[in-house]
């Protein structure tokens, strides 16, 4: 009797670890938990830094979990306002749906958004299709952005930028506008019969 509570218990245990890892596993973004930098650069993402002369993103430890995200913001370069940015680009998907979410704190500026802009791709390389979202909500505590991503037909990748984009009216973005983001995640949409177990 005390080795089937004994294993009833590590089962219970063991249970929300494994899905844990499964729903970490399926993730197809690279380091979307900024965890790892190199220097201002959050590993597996470009970024709109030119390094020795404009730095417009960079890690901050302003983190929704772990111990660090990505902070974009606006900065002037010889009278020009550069907005950080940064994307990852060729990532493999199937299936018919995605799950797209993210945390994020958007400081806005004249109103500046944030800009989700998700791009379908062909085995060729070439756009099928683009999604754009803007966030606009403005608070100093994280908010969630998520959304399920129906695949078109021939899409065989995805591209991924995050940024900020000036308001509709002037286009212009604002010296002090930022952005964080955190915790990207796209992840496939198992269908009934490929369930995990």
């Amino acid at each position: 009797m005390k080795t089937f509570i004994v294993t009833i218990g590590i089962v219970t245990l063991l249970v929300p670890l494994v899905v844990f890892a499964q729903t970490q596993s399926l993730n197809l973004i690279k380091n979307g938990d900024f965890e790892k930098f190199n220097g201002n650069d959050p590993l597996n993402w470009d970024t709109g830094n030119v390094p020795g002369l404009l730095t417009v993103v960079t890690p901050t430890k302003t983190a929704a979990n772990g111990s660090s995200a990505v902070k974009c913001e606006v900065k002037d370069l010889s009278g020009t306002k550069i907005a950080g940015m940064i994307s990852q680009k060729k990532i493999a998907i199937s299936g018919k749906e995605l799950q797209f979410s993210l945390s994020y704190i958007l400081k806005s500026i004249g109103g500046d958004v944030g800009l989700i802009m998700i791009n379908f791709q062909n085995a060729d390389g070439s756009n099928i299709a683009t999604t754009e979202e803007h966030l606009t909500i403005s608070k100093s505590d994280f908010s969630t952005f998520a959304t399920t991503l129906k695949i078109p037909n021939g899409a065989l990748a995805i591209g991924i930028r995050l940024a900020l984009l000036g308001n509709s009216g002037s286009g212009s973005v604002h010296e002090g506008s930022y952005v964080i983001f955190d915790d990207v995640k796209l992840i496939p949409v198992l269908s009934k019969d490929k369930a995990p177990i």
